[in-house]
Protein backbone atom coordinates (compact mmCIF):
# COMPACT_ATOMS: atom_id res chain seq x y z
CA UNK A 1 0.00 0.00 0.00
CA UNK A 2 1.37 3.40 -0.98
CA UNK A 3 1.27 5.54 2.17
CA UNK A 4 1.63 8.75 0.18
CA UNK A 5 -1.39 7.90 -1.96
CA UNK A 6 -3.48 7.04 1.12
CA UNK A 7 -2.46 10.27 2.84
CA UNK A 8 -3.24 12.33 -0.29
CA UNK A 9 -6.71 10.77 -0.57
CA UNK A 10 -7.35 11.52 3.11
CA UNK A 11 -6.27 15.14 2.58
CA UNK A 12 -8.53 15.43 -0.48
CA UNK A 13 -11.44 13.93 1.43
CA UNK A 14 -10.87 16.30 4.35
CA UNK A 15 -10.68 19.37 2.10
CA UNK A 16 -13.53 18.61 -0.28
CA UNK A 17 -15.76 16.28 1.78
CA UNK A 18 -16.11 14.48 -1.55
CA UNK A 19 -17.16 10.87 -1.05
CA UNK A 20 -15.29 9.92 -4.24
CA UNK A 21 -11.91 10.45 -2.54
CA UNK A 22 -13.07 8.17 0.28
CA UNK A 23 -14.32 5.62 -2.23
CA UNK A 24 -10.87 5.59 -3.85
CA UNK A 25 -9.25 5.17 -0.44
CA UNK A 26 -11.23 2.12 0.69
CA UNK A 27 -9.83 -0.36 -1.87
CA UNK A 28 -6.31 0.65 -0.82
CA UNK A 29 -6.96 -0.14 2.85
CA UNK A 30 -9.77 -2.73 2.64
CA UNK A 31 -7.56 -5.75 3.29
CA UNK A 32 -6.08 -4.11 6.36
CA UNK A 33 -9.52 -3.01 7.59
CA UNK A 34 -10.85 -6.54 7.10
CA UNK A 35 -7.91 -7.98 9.07
CA UNK A 36 -8.64 -5.57 11.95
CA UNK A 37 -12.34 -6.47 11.84
CA UNK A 38 -11.50 -10.19 11.83
CA UNK A 39 -9.39 -9.79 14.99
CA UNK A 40 -12.07 -7.72 16.72
CA UNK A 41 -14.83 -10.09 15.65
CA UNK A 42 -12.90 -13.08 17.02
CA UNK A 43 -12.31 -11.34 20.36
CA UNK A 44 -15.98 -10.37 20.51
CA UNK A 45 -16.98 -13.96 19.67
CA UNK A 46 -14.65 -15.30 22.39
CA UNK A 47 -16.14 -12.85 24.88
CA UNK A 48 -19.61 -14.12 24.08
CA UNK A 49 -18.76 -17.82 24.34
CA UNK A 50 -18.81 -18.50 20.61
CA UNK A 51 -21.80 -16.36 19.62
CA UNK A 52 -20.95 -15.33 16.04
CA UNK A 53 -22.84 -12.00 16.26
CA UNK A 54 -21.20 -9.71 13.73
CA UNK A 55 -18.79 -10.97 11.09
CA UNK A 56 -15.73 -9.07 9.85
CA UNK A 57 -17.31 -8.02 6.55
CA UNK A 58 -20.38 -6.60 8.31
CA UNK A 59 -18.12 -4.71 10.74
CA UNK A 60 -16.05 -3.20 7.90
CA UNK A 61 -19.16 -2.17 5.98
CA UNK A 62 -20.77 -0.56 9.03
CA UNK A 63 -17.51 1.23 9.83
CA UNK A 64 -17.40 2.47 6.23
CA UNK A 65 -20.90 3.90 6.54
CA UNK A 66 -19.99 5.59 9.83
CA UNK A 67 -16.64 6.94 8.63
CA UNK A 68 -17.96 8.38 5.37
CA UNK A 69 -20.33 10.53 7.43
CA UNK A 70 -17.49 11.77 9.66
CA UNK A 71 -16.79 15.39 8.78
CA UNK A 72 -15.03 16.56 11.94
CA UNK A 73 -11.86 14.47 11.77
CA UNK A 74 -8.68 16.15 10.62
CA UNK A 75 -7.21 13.10 8.89
CA UNK A 76 -3.44 13.15 9.23
CA UNK A 77 -2.15 9.99 7.61
CA UNK A 78 -2.65 6.27 7.13
CA UNK A 79 -1.88 5.43 10.77
CA UNK A 80 -4.42 7.98 11.98
CA UNK A 81 -7.05 6.61 9.61
CA UNK A 82 -6.41 2.99 10.65
CA UNK A 83 -6.49 3.87 14.34
CA UNK A 84 -9.80 5.71 13.94
CA UNK A 85 -11.19 2.87 11.81
CA UNK A 86 -10.16 0.33 14.48
CA UNK A 87 -11.76 2.50 17.17
CA UNK A 88 -14.95 2.79 15.09
CA UNK A 89 -15.07 -0.99 14.64
CA UNK A 90 -14.58 -1.43 18.37
CA UNK A 91 -17.48 1.00 18.98
CA UNK A 92 -19.69 -1.02 16.65
CA UNK A 93 -18.96 -4.17 18.65
CA UNK A 94 -19.31 -2.40 22.01
CA UNK A 95 -22.68 -0.96 20.93
CA UNK A 96 -23.72 -4.42 19.83
CA UNK A 97 -22.53 -5.81 23.18
CA UNK A 98 -24.48 -3.12 25.06
CA UNK A 99 -27.61 -3.90 23.08
CA UNK A 100 -27.34 -7.61 23.76
CA UNK A 101 -26.70 -7.15 27.47
CA UNK A 102 -29.07 -4.30 28.23
CA UNK A 103 -30.74 -4.90 31.57
CA UNK A 104 -34.10 -3.77 30.31
CA UNK A 105 -33.97 -6.69 27.90
CA UNK A 106 -33.01 -9.13 30.63
CA UNK A 107 -29.35 -9.23 29.61
CA UNK A 108 -26.36 -9.32 31.89
CA UNK A 109 -22.84 -7.98 31.81
CA UNK A 110 -20.29 -10.71 31.38
CA UNK A 111 -16.73 -10.78 32.60
CA UNK A 112 -14.24 -11.34 29.80
CA UNK A 113 -10.86 -12.99 30.20
CA UNK A 114 -8.11 -11.28 28.24
CA UNK A 115 -5.63 -14.11 28.76
CA UNK A 116 -5.68 -14.71 24.99
CA UNK A 117 -4.55 -11.16 24.30
CA UNK A 118 -0.76 -11.17 24.52
CA UNK A 119 0.71 -8.56 26.82
CA UNK A 120 -2.28 -6.28 27.26
CA UNK A 121 -4.27 -7.02 30.39
CA UNK A 122 -3.44 -10.66 30.90
CA UNK A 123 -4.70 -12.36 34.01
CA UNK A 124 -7.56 -9.89 34.31
CA UNK A 125 -11.20 -10.78 34.00
CA UNK A 126 -13.11 -7.61 33.37
CA UNK A 127 -16.21 -6.25 31.80
CA UNK A 128 -15.71 -5.39 28.14
CA UNK A 129 -17.70 -2.18 28.62
CA UNK A 130 -15.44 -1.20 31.51
CA UNK A 131 -12.40 -1.74 29.26
CA UNK A 132 -13.97 0.42 26.57
CA UNK A 133 -14.67 3.23 29.07
CA UNK A 134 -11.11 3.17 30.40
CA UNK A 135 -9.69 3.26 26.88
CA UNK A 136 -11.79 6.30 26.05
CA UNK A 137 -10.56 8.03 29.24
CA UNK A 138 -7.00 7.23 28.23
CA UNK A 139 -7.57 8.75 24.77
CA UNK A 140 -8.25 12.11 26.46
CA UNK A 141 -4.98 11.71 28.38
CA UNK A 142 -2.72 10.82 25.42
CA UNK A 143 -4.08 10.58 21.86
CA UNK A 144 -0.88 9.21 20.28
CA UNK A 145 -0.47 6.43 22.83
CA UNK A 146 -4.16 5.64 22.43
CA UNK A 147 -3.52 5.27 18.68
CA UNK A 148 -0.74 2.81 19.47
CA UNK A 149 -3.14 0.78 21.65
CA UNK A 150 -5.82 0.90 18.95
CA UNK A 151 -3.37 -0.36 16.33
CA UNK A 152 -1.72 -2.98 18.56
CA UNK A 153 -4.64 -4.31 20.58
CA UNK A 154 -7.62 -3.72 18.34
CA UNK A 155 -5.83 -3.59 15.00
CA UNK A 156 -3.70 -6.64 15.74
CA UNK A 157 -0.56 -5.00 14.35
CA UNK A 158 2.93 -5.93 15.42
CA UNK A 159 5.25 -3.39 17.03
CA UNK A 160 7.14 -3.12 13.74
CA UNK A 161 3.94 -2.49 11.78
CA UNK A 162 2.86 0.23 14.22
CA UNK A 163 6.32 1.80 14.06
CA UNK A 164 6.09 1.85 10.27
CA UNK A 165 2.62 3.35 9.95
CA UNK A 166 3.18 5.90 12.72
CA UNK A 167 6.71 6.70 11.54
CA UNK A 168 8.18 6.05 14.98
CA UNK A 169 11.09 3.90 16.06
CA UNK A 170 10.40 0.43 17.38
CA UNK A 171 11.82 1.49 20.77
CA UNK A 172 9.47 4.49 20.95
CA UNK A 173 6.43 2.33 20.17
CA UNK A 174 7.46 -0.22 22.81
CA UNK A 175 8.10 2.48 25.43
CA UNK A 176 4.85 4.32 24.76
CA UNK A 177 2.88 1.06 24.68
CA UNK A 178 4.32 0.05 28.08
CA UNK A 179 3.29 3.44 29.47
CA UNK A 180 -0.23 3.17 28.03
CA UNK A 181 -0.68 -0.38 29.32
CA UNK A 182 0.47 0.63 32.80
CA UNK A 183 -1.99 3.54 32.86
CA UNK A 184 -4.85 1.37 31.66
CA UNK A 185 -4.00 -1.60 33.91
CA UNK A 186 -3.87 0.72 36.94
CA UNK A 187 -7.44 1.85 36.27
CA UNK A 188 -8.71 -1.66 35.62
CA UNK A 189 -7.31 -3.34 38.71
CA UNK A 190 -8.96 -2.87 42.09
Amino acid sequence: MNQGEVTQLLVNWRKTKDAEAFNQLIPLVYTELHRIARILSQRHRDAQDGDPTLGPTAIVHQAYLNLIEEHNVEWKDRAHFLAIAAREMRRILVDHWRYKTAEMRGGYREQVSFSKVPGFVQDLDLDILELNDVLEQFREFDEEEARIIDLRFFGGMTVDEVAEVMELSRATVERRERHAKAWIRKRLTP
